[in-house]
């Protein structure tokens, strides 16, 4: 395997759009950067032919993005999407434009006076795009990507990827997918800081939802939903992991097979829920030593438990297995869109089935199938929606 890793644009310099400003020049870094890749890769001993875009959190909207826009199609053949928040909403003209004009006042300039910020220096640009930004409120959600690619009819991405991947109007690839158990955890824990009670759980759940779908929600996701749990923040990281992250990837996954068919090409899903045994969170997050934390996945995906690599971990034999298992399904599917073909694995990873809904639980040990996972709480999201 030949592994290209790329840069590209960041924050306000990757995603500023307005009027003026066309945004998505981030996205378009990693377009050029595929474009690069095609014409060289041979070059390096890799195969133009075979490329897998694969990205987590952040990179892995990025993947979801590149497979719904026509401009990025036949530049890649396969894809891995770890820990995609789908349902989060990308910008569109309009949300993109407030949040420019807001740096823009911030840095004493003019409503998209571009020539006036060029005068900025680098940091102060920095500083603007961190503290300008308002609050929107008709899409909550929102407010967790104050820089995201622009969705247009006529732009780089036409429509939301999770819009674009429930039609099937998308580059048909193989993909591999998956997401953390408590995927939530580090975003609900860095919003609400201290232990929440009771009512201040019924009251964010009224205030985020609304009274609609109060009464549902409440049901499906009691304050004490985690067991023993006498803090509303674990209930939130419940709801924050089905929401965003494992329930759309279900539901695209579901109605991109109805809408395509025979025709749709194969997915695999999988959900990560080894806790991780030695301190790698520091200080800043604590509140995820314990949990399966976003990102929990990343040092078994990248083998960093090689000699030499990794002087700080200290893993147990089972994580060394199970680094090693995570290690091989990914090469398969990047050497044959088949993570079961090629190096040897502890457990088929199944094929997803709309119909059976069964995904592979990665842990160790306990790699192992799960069939109509969290089905009566996705059904929930499914008929309710998903861009709150």
């Amino acid at each position: 395997v030949v592994t290209v890793v790329i840069n590209y644009r960041l924050g306000s310099f990757g995603f500023m759009a307005s009027k003026s400003m066309q945004g998505n020049y981030g996205f378009m870094d990693q377009r050029l950067a595929l474009e690069w890749t095609n014409k060289n890769i041979a070059g390096f001993g890799g195969n133009p032919a075979e490329i897998t875009i694969a990205g987590q959190s952040a990179g892995g909207m990025s993947v979801g993005a590149h497979m719904a826009s026509p401009k990025s199609k036949g530049l890649f053949s396969k894809g891995i999407m770890e820990s995609n928040p789908l349902a989060l909403p990308f910008h569109s003209r309009d949300t993109a434009t407030e949040n420019a004009d807001a740096v823009a006042e911030y840095l004493g300039c003019a409503d998209d006076d571009v020539a006036c910020m060029r005068t900025k220096s680098m940091d102060e640009v920095l500083e603007a795009q961190d503290k300008a930004p308002t609050l929107n409120l008709d899409n909550l959600f929102i407010n967790f990507l104050p820089w995201s690619p622009l969705v247009e009819a006529d732009g780089e991405i036409p429509e939301q990827p999770l819009t674009a991947l429930q039609r099937g109007e998308i580059t048909q690839v193989p993909m591999l997918g998956g997401s953390m158990r408590d995927e939530g955890q580090l975003f609900v824990y860095e919003l609400f800081t201290k232990p929440m009670s009771e009512k201040a759980y019924h009251a964010t759940i009224m205030g985020v939802f609304g009274k609609d779908a109060y009464p549902q929600l409440i049901h499906k996701y009691p304050y004490d939903v985690v067991e023993g749990s006498t803090d509303g923040r674990q209930a939130l990281n419940v709801i924050a992991t089905d929401l965003l992250f494992y329930c759309p990837l279900r539901n695209v996954t579901r109605s991109y097979q109805n809408a395509l068919g025979t025709k749709a090409l194969p997915t695999y899903i999988y959900r990560f829920t080894h806790v991780i045994s030695f301190d790698c969170w520091g200080p800043d997050y604590e509140f995820c030593v314990g949990w399966v934390c976003h990102g929990s996945e990343l040092p078994f995906v990248f083998h960093v438990f090689d000699d030499g690599v990794s002087l700080y971990y200290e893993p147990t034999a089972d994580e060394l297995e199970l680094t090693e298992n995570l290690a091989n399904y990914w090469s398969n599917f990047l050497t044959n869109g088949d993570p079961n073909k090629g190096l040897k694995t502890p457990a088929q990873f199944p094929l997803y089935l709309g119909t059976r809904d069964t995904i592979l639980e990665l842990n160790q040990p306990g790699t192992q199938t799960e069939t109509h996972f969290r089905d009566s709480y996705c059904d929930v999201w499914d008929k309710m929606g998903y861009f709150y």
